[in-house]
């Protein structure tokens, strides 16, 4: 079977979280080799909002979604079944393309939300995120993108015309980036296509790897610790100015490179010199680094033994607690699992049957006062408005109306910073925050 290409174009309501909702998924796939005219699938599958989701006017607005379209769409029931249908590999060969693959993982805080495992992030064999690609030939390559923090703004300075207020048309700025960087930077694009052995790959302790933040900086990391699974690394991380401990999700295909890649050339080219980094990584004091609320913290798995020079108890209880990977490390959609209690994971492995014949009373599934109580209440409401009784309802309507009460002062903040950033000159832009706060 040929290679498939899956272009995906999440559209989140929201940052990554356990409560991210999801306005509609794009999705173009197109046979590897072949031009947009020979794709096999091209859609928009959209969700309707719910009353209890979480929504950030600027990510309305960042996507030119326009609010009165979330009216429409299916459930998010609906919507989950027809993106596990569209998005799910053909053949393990297929490459998930997407862009800013962080917003693919609030994916997952909808499959949760609606009692299916987070595995949006795993389906893949291959995954290129083409946000991590710009960073990458940016700095060793030869495609030079200055701004990269969106798909838009890096598909218009890379030449695309088309109209970017035109989902449909994002996912084509998708496959157009992706094969502007195929023709321009194979190397790179090849390295980056390293298969899940290759991105899981084994780290040991105390080895040294190229990395870009996600604030697109020049990074080396040094390797502390990581998971039983190897998704993710426990690492010092430099980019040449300071140092911290920071935890690095592999499931999101991040840049992993040998120092190689820094020739000597690329040092001077950069102003990175790789041998002062690793010096400083080495000499690192822990007592420095440590965060004074780590120490009670939850350790999901215990340091590797220290093999510095130091023999001072501080520093060594120091490294102990930045090198272990600790529960507030975990993925989001992998901390949830980690808290639910042994009778809130048997009626989470229940729910996924997504049979409700037996499920309607809140009461004999889980405390309605609890958050997975809430979570619960939410998903019946939701999905299956019919099926509940009323005295749920009214739980629900006090939910929704205690926890947009909450979130008003957020979203008065987000607005007034849109209306005090955007240029009022742009009709287009003026009118979509219009209906943005209308909608609020």
């Amino acid at each position: 079977m040929s290679r498939s290409m899956y272009y995906a174009l999440p559209l989140p309501l929201s940052a990554p979280s356990l409560m991210a909702r999801m306005a509609g998924f794009g999705l173009l796939r197109v046979p590897e080799g072949l031009g947009l005219d020979s794709a096999t699938v091209k859609k928009i599958m959209l969700c309707k909002y719910a009353q209890h989701a979480l929504i950030k006017p600027a990510f309305l607005f960042r996507q030119d979604i326009d609010p009165n379209n979330l009216r429409g769409g299916v459930s998010a029931l609906e919507f989950i079944n027809q993106v596990n249908e569209q998005v799910r590999p053909q053949s393990e060969d297929d490459i998930l393309i997407t862009y800013a693959s962080r917003h693919l993982s609030a994916f997952n805080g909808m499959l949760i939300q609606n009692f299916f495992l987070p595995d949006a992030m795993s389906r893949f064999n291959y995954v290129v995120d083409l946000k991590t690609a710009l960073e990458t030939c940016y700095y060793f390559g030869n495609v030079k993108v200055k701004n990269s923090k969106s798909l838009n703004q890096a598909a218009k300075e890379l030449g695309f015309t088309g109209d970017l207020t035109n989902q449909m048309q994002r996912i084509d700025a998708l496959f157009y980036i992706y094969n502007h960087l195929l023709s321009h930077d194979l190397k790179i694009m090849s390295f980056l296509h390293g298969n899940r052995a290759v991105r899981f790959a084994e780290h040991a302790p105390g080895k040294f790897l190229v990395h870009v933040n996600e604030s697109g900086k020049l990074c080396l990391l040094k390797v502390l610790n990581q998971s039983d699974d190897h998704r993710l690394l426990k690492v010092l991380m430099s980019d040449g100015r300071s140092v911290k401990v920071q935890c690095i999700n592999v499931d999101l295909a991040p840049l992993l490179a040998p120092c190689g890649i820094l020739t000597p050339q690329r040092q001077s080219d950069l102003g990175f010199n790789l041998a002062s980094e690793q010096d400083r990584l080495n000499n690192v004091s822990f007592v420095d680094l440590l965060d004074a609320d780590e120490s009670d913290a939850a350790i999901v798995k215990a340091a590797p033994a220290y093999s510095g020079q130091s023999s001072d108890e501080a520093e060594l209880n120091a490294y102990a607690h930045a090198a272990a990977i600790l529960e507030k490390d975990l993925s989001f959609y992998d901390a949830y699992f980690y808290k639910l209690s042994l009778p809130e994971r048997k009626v989470f492995e229940r729910m996924s049957s997504h049979d409700i014949r037996q499920e309607t009373n809140i009461t004999h599934i889980a405390d309605p006062k609890s958050k997975f109580g809430q979570q619960v209440l939410c998903y019946l409401v939701e999905n299956f408005p019919k099926a509940v009784f009323d005295g749920q309802i009214e739980q629900y309507r006090d939910y929704v109306s205690h926890t947009v009460a909450k979130r008003a002062s957020s979203i008065k903040n987000d607005l007034s910073l849109l209306v005090s950033s955007i240029d009022h000159d742009d009709k287009k832009a003026v009118e979509l925050l219009n209906r943005i706060a209308s909608f609020f």
